[in-house]
């Protein structure tokens, strides 16, 4: 009990640790204030945008031989509306590069604008002034408001602070004036100082905008200029190195709508190494190159890892790794001991397929303290989130499969490489096995959903991964052994939907009964499946995803759902049939969300000015076959779309059967993956017509009984035949 208290008091004590409350106002003299710039009439069409920025960005070294990175700024901002929240904040520290600082903030908290994630930092100067429009009075900000969260560090919790200024007195017109110094300790934050990526671009348009950078020679520092960034001036001597530049005319486009600022923007990224050890000569292709501090942050974790994988001296194995062992052995029994590689491919869909998950927020917070228990859990088919790697070295120890730890990159946030190797030890990783001169991907899952072998997610699909052998240890001098490999892809003949639906219209009642037939296979079937089976949501992507097809405008009610298939194999295809009924208005179908295609509500063709990344090729069907008990008459109906384009193409049809009989048809395709600009309207008029049609009605009216009936003569139905209805896709393979 003592023990535990004494946790407690050390995680209270730790917690509280980077706390500092700035002053929302400091004494400054405006004569200092370098800014001369000022509004112009031709940028009255943004609501409000930069007329000039200055930083900053010094680091410095104590007596003690610690760095410190101090950011300087002074920015005027020009408000030709009155800004919101969601419009406009003040934020500090501020991020340079919200792109990766936000990744791991969901999609539906991304407005609310955090901070990146420096622990420690101080701001020692803030001032501002507002400069009121036809007044020359000035006001300051005359609020701040301090933002908490909580981030993990070496398993303790620690706080992270923001703080946030309120900007209510600013009015359209006005004109903000602000100049702050930050002082940030590099000792509690290389990760964030080590391939540090600028962007000068942001969500403003800059008519201006300037940066200093000062290392001392003894930090070792290096910086890579990308996408045709050039230096304006460079100084060194034998104690600093100092460059300047200068840019003008930055479109407000860094967070533009599946855009991938890393590929098209001038940019640089920026290495600060403390540590001698951290710095070492490396060769890739001949290539030799900076050591980033993920070298020493892998080198760290291997070194812990290492011992899980070699304790397996038989006369001394515990409890918990003698469950494992019988697990192993017994999942394992009716696959031939020549096949290891077999064996870790079932053991791993096992875990994906049948394991609980279990978030262990406590034991990362440090309020359990109890021991891991691998073998116990497993023995019950439970998976815990703080053995997830562990488990997974004892499988592959026990199996005697070599393997490789897989560090995956976003491709929609960067791209790993020898100008920008990013702070490692933050991403993600998998292991990879290499077979058949192929390597295939085992991915640990993160909730009750899982991946199959070789299923990855679009977002590691096509990219540069970092594979780095099982039982090496790295460090500066054997880096040179590290393996870059592009990941897998699939293409839009793989990646489908098929929403066969069959509706039946009481006219009498006013509901419509739904059986549906919903195929799934590539992405549609890994970024989907896990909704209808566990209502997972992975954060990070458009919520679309998670919206199941049942999913409509009216009042719905689900009354069944079975998975009739699952393959484990690429491309991973599922099929379900869904039973659920929907209320009607009088003799109104309203369609709403009827068309679950993936669109983005916030693309806005006018403004866009970098290329648009679908997130995958696919090819997307949704077909409703609509009876009604009697013949009926349509009052009111969608037309039909036909969009064919480099941007994509959509269709949309409704057709006459019979005179109780319609089908609805609607298609949409993408077979390139990438929209460029001069396109954007050609998109924009995809994702339209798919939000009208979604917002559409079927009016209708019963027809008289004398009336002769109709039949379409091209269709001749069986309703058993229609539910099976699919896409067959070509080229399908499997690992």
């Amino acid at each position: 009990m003592k023990s535990i208290l004494s946790s407690l008091l050390l995680i209270v004590w730790l917690t509280s640790v980077g706390q500092y409350k700035p002053k929302k106002q400091y004494k400054y003299d405006w004569a200092k204030f370098e800014i001369v710039e000022l509004p112009t009439a031709e940028l009255e069409d943004y609501n409000h945008y930069i007329v000039d920025e200055k930083v900053k960005y010094i680091v410095t070294n104590s007596s003690s031989g610690d760095y410190t990175i101090t950011i300087q700024k002074q920015v005027r901002v020009k408000f030709n509306k009155t800004p919101t929240l969601s419009s406009y904040s003040i934020i500090l520290p501020e991020t340079f590069d919200p792109i990766f600082d936000f990744r791991i903030i969901p999609e539906s908290r991304k407005y609310k604008r955090f901070g990146p994630a420096y622990y420690d930092h101080k701001i020692t100067h803030f001032a501002s002034r507002i400069i009121k429009y036809e007044s020359d009075t000035i006001d300051g900000i005359q609020k701040l408001i301090t933002k908490v969260d909580m981030k993990y560090k070496n398993q303790l919790p620690l706080k992270l602070y923001w703080y946030q200024y309120d900007i209510s007195t600013i009015q359209a017109g006005d004109m903000l004036d602000i100049t702050y110094t930050i002082e940030i300790p590099y000792y509690e934050n290389p990760q964030e100082f080590n391939c540090q990526r600028i962007f000068f671009n942001s969500g403003l348009y800059k008519k201006k905008s300037s940066l200093y950078l000062s290392f001392p020679n003894s930090a070792q520092s290096k910086i890579e200029l990308i996408n045709g960034l050039t230096t304006t001036k460079q100084e060194s001597n034998n104690k600093r190195t100092r460059y300047w530049f200068e840019l003008e005319d930055l479109a407000p486009n860094i967070d533009e709508i599946s855009g991938r600022p890393h590929l098209t923007l001038p940019h640089l990224v920026v290495n600060v190494t403390q540590s001698g050890a951290w710095i070492a000569t490396r060769s890739h292709g001949g290539i030799a190159g900076f050591m980033p501090y993920w070298v020493y942050a892998v080198s760290k974790n291997r070194n812990a890892w290492n011992p899980i994988y070699k304790k397996r001296v038989s006369e001394s194995i515990d409890k918990q790794n003698k469950l494992v062992d019988a697990f192993t052995r017994n999942s394992t029994s009716h696959i031939s001991d020549s096949l290891k590689f077999a064996k870790i491919c079932y053991l791993h869909n096992l875990i994906a397929d049948s394991f609980d998950y279990q978030y262990d927020w406590a034991a990362y917070a440090g309020w359990d303290l109890s021991l891991q228990k691998v073998g116990t859990n497993v023995e019950k088919r439970n998976l815990r989130q703080i053995s997830r790697f562990n488990l997974y070295h004892k499988l592959f120890y026990n199996i005697e499969v070599p393997y490789y730890t897989t560090y995956l990159f976003d491709n929609r946030i960067g791209a790993i490489s020898d100008q920008y190797m990013s702070p490692i030890v933050s991403n993600e990783r998998c292991y990879s096995v290499a077979t058949n001169n192929r390597i295939i991907h085992i991915y640990p899952k993160k909730a009750r959903y899982g991946y199959a072998v070789d299923e990855i997610p679009f977002y590691w699909e096509n990219s540069t991964q970092l594979l780095i052998y099982f039982n090496r240890n790295i460090s500066p001098e054997n880096i040179g052994r590290t393996v870059f490999t592009q990941m897998p892809t699939s293409n839009a003949k793989e990646n489908y939907r098929s929403a066969n639906i069959q509706c039946e219209v009481n006219t009498s009642v006013q509901e419509i009964d739904f059986k549906t037939r919903l195929a799934l296979s590539g992405q549609f079937s890994t970024m989907t499946r896990g909704s209808y089976l566990y209502n997972y949501v992975d954060s990070s992507i458009n919520r679309g995803y998670q919206r199941k097809i049942y999913e409509l405008g009216n009042v719905t009610t689900l009354i069944s759902q079975e998975l009739l298939s699952k393959s484990n194999v690429y491309p991973f295809k599922a099929s379900f049939d869904l039973v659920y009924v929907s209320q009607t208005k009088g003799n109104k179908i309203e369609l709403t969300n009827w068309f679950r295609h993936i669109t983005e509500s916030r693309y806005e063709a006018e403004t866009r000015t970098l290329p648009f990344y679908y997130d995958f090729l696919f090819n997307d069907s949704f077909r409703y076959l609509i009876k009604f008990d009697k013949p009926i008459v349509l009052i009111e109906f969608p037309e039909d779309i036909a969009i064919e384009t480099l941007a994509g193409v959509y269709k949309f049809t409704l057709t006459k059967v019979d005179d109780s009989t319609f089908l609805l048809n609607s298609k949409f395709i993408v077979n390139r993956q990438v929209v460029l600009p001069d396109n954007s309207a050609e998109l924009e008029q995809i994702f339209e017509s798919i939000k009208r049609l979604n917002k559409s009605s079927i009016i209708y009216k019963v027809m008289d009984a004398q009336k002769k009936p109709f039949r379409h003569p091209q269709f001749d139905w069986d309703e058993k035949i229609f539910l099976k209805l699919r896409f067959i896709p070509m080229n399908v393979h499997s690992c």
